[in-house]
């Protein structure tokens, strides 16, 4: 399979799909450790509570949660499209992951802002994304 490039109207420069996902998901890393390392420097200061970061974070974190969980939609849906086609176990058990992934997000949400408290303990959180690196390494690893 060909990879697509994406030129100017010139032809004078091309990049391929491939390297603008790269180049995305660098920056989003880029990005998140700065903020997480600042974040860590805000909160061994004195006035944590009414920190610049802290409340730029505060502030976009329902967008982030309700972004995380439209790509999770879409990767699901990929997700049981591919085992609709292959009836494969692999991608019974990435779609199981993925799906998993959603609902956490989902309940993250809602407890978050809807019904504060009361539906994602932090032992459920754990249990579920340690439910889902055992399936997408079982799905990974299996023949």
């Amino acid at each position: 399979m060909k990879d697509k490039k994406i030129c100017t109207p010139n032809n004078a420069f091309c990049i391929s799909e491939k390297k603008i996902i790269l180049a995305v998901f660098a920056a989003i890393a880029i990005i998140a450790i700065g903020v997480s390392y600042f974040a860590i420097i805000e909160k061994t200061s004195s006035d944590y509570n009414s920190g610049a970061i802290k409340i730029l974070l505060q502030s976009v974190d329902k967008f982030t949660i309700s972004i995380a969980l439209i790509v999770g939609l879409v990767i699901v849906s990929i997700s049981v499209l591919a085992f609709r086609k292959n009836q494969s176990a692999k991608f019974l058990l990435i779609t199981l992951a993925f799906g998993i992934l959603v609902l956490e997000w989902a309940l993250k949400l809602i407890d978050r802002y809807y019904i504060p408290g009361q539906l994602l303990y932090d032992p459920i959180e754990n249990l579920l994304e340690l439910t889902v690196l055992v399936f997408i390494a079982w799905g990974l690893f299996r023949k």
